[in-house]
């Protein structure tokens, strides 16, 4: 063989395996991606209904986690127990420095039918105009 049939078939071989190569990663990336979908775990639990959102005319606080429904504004108020994320109720005032919705919650909840939740694990809704409010003195907790 001659010098120039020598280079070029060296180049033929170079073009070869460059393209054997990238077709080789193709290849590989491919097969990884159908595994990885066939090893997913799926998701487990049965399926979940989600609630539609309330249909409050006024302003309502809905819970963006599980949140204590106190009887004061404040945690110094005792637990009348917890309202699980995404429970909603109606807001009927906020305290003084905004960091608590008064709501009104079932008679079987609170005896007068309202209670407090934090500002911090609820958003609230058509807030605008809500009037300030505040706890009875007997329902102060020492």
């Amino acid at each position: 063989m001659s010098d120039d049939e020598l280079k070029e078939n060296s180049s033929n071989n170079t073009l070869l395996i460059i393209v054997s190569i990238i077709v080789g990663v193709f290849l590989v990336l491919l097969v990884g991606v159908l595994i990885g979908k066939a090893l997913a775990p799926a998701p487990e639990g049965p399926p979940v209904n989600l609630p539609e959102p309330p249909s409050y005319e006024g302003p309502y606080a809905v819970a963006g986690a599980a949140i204590n429904i106190r009887s004061g504004p404040g945690t110094d108020f005792p637990s009348y127990g917890v309202a699980p994320q995404g429970s909603s109720a109606p807001i009927i005032g906020v305290s003084s420095d905004g960091a608590w919705w008064q709501i009104s919650v079932p008679t079987s909840i609170a005896p007068d039918g309202l209670a407090w939740v934090s500002a911090d694990y609820v958003h609230g809704y058509n807030t605008a105009g809500v009037p300030v409010t505040s706890p009875e003195p007997e329902l102060y907790s020492e």
